[in-house]
């Protein structure tokens, strides 16, 4: 096997260039010490046991987009959304198809998107409208559609593990036919698989009313959060 060169990173702080110089002049690096410096595909590369902090890579890249996007006053509910679906989503990605996040990660870059979604400060401690587990669900069930971390998470390993499932010996019938359900021939949905680990919740009745395509994705939202009586105060008395 060979790493792609342009997938490959090897970068230093300032400490760390520090320890390197001071080793190299005394013939000897610590290599255990440097796991933090190679990575590829965006991913540390490290041969003992994955720890929590190694996580703080990924962690630091989410609270510093979300810093920089915090900055703007322009963005609304829709924008926000768009978002986390797409650059907090791509960076959540790569990692979730790789490893199981412990969860206290999850839980951290929960609190990180929902503060950010709800424009709540580090310092402060006001409630919020809807809960994170019920803004990623589907928008048939009243959510926003943004995916549940823990949940994609384990879909996206039961794809790197489904053929080992199926060929193992001693596997139960009623595994085997449910891992088989996952497949469509030769593809496997990992969509299936989050759909089944996520919980059922019912349809609301007024989904088939916001979900037209002519309505703007700001308007939705709003009008969602209204039908649930989840918008402020203020907001219902207008």
């Amino acid at each position: 096997m060979v790493a792609a060169a342009s997938k490959s990173v090897f970068s230093l702080t300032p400490l760390q260039l520090t320890l390197w110089k001071s080793q190299q002049s005394a013939h000897s690096f610590d290599w255990l010490g440097a796991v933090h410096i190679f990575g590829y595909s965006g991913l540390p590369l490290n041969t003992a046991r994955t720890t929590v902090d190694m996580y703080g890579i990924l962690i630091n890249k989410i609270q510093a987009s979300i810093q920089h996007w915090s900055s703007s006053k322009l963005l609304s509910y829709a924008g926000t959304l768009q978002l986390l679906n797409t650059v907090v989503f791509g960076l959540e990605n790569c990692w979730c198809a790789n490893a199981l996040l412990p969860k206290s990660v999850i839980k951290t870059i929960n609190k990180l998107c929902k503060n950010f979604f709800w424009n709540i400060k580090t310092t402060d401690k006001r409630m919020v409208a809807k809960s994170w587990s019920s803004i990623c669900s589907p928008p048939a069930e009243g959510g926003f559609g943004v995916k549940e971390l823990l949940y994609w998470n384990k879909a996206l390993i039961s794809k790197c593990v489904k053929g080992d499932l199926l060929t193992a010996t001693g596997s139960s019938l009623a595994a085997r036919a449910l891992l088989q359900s996952w497949c469509s021939g030769d593809k496997f949905s990992v969509t299936a698989v989050y759909n089944w680990f996520k919980p059922y919740i019912p349809i609301v009745p007024w989904h088939s009313g916001l979900s037209h395509k002519v309505v703007i994705p700001r308007h939705d939202i709003i009008s969602s959060l209204a039908c649930q009586q989840k918008l402020a105060t203020v907001d219902n008395l207008i």
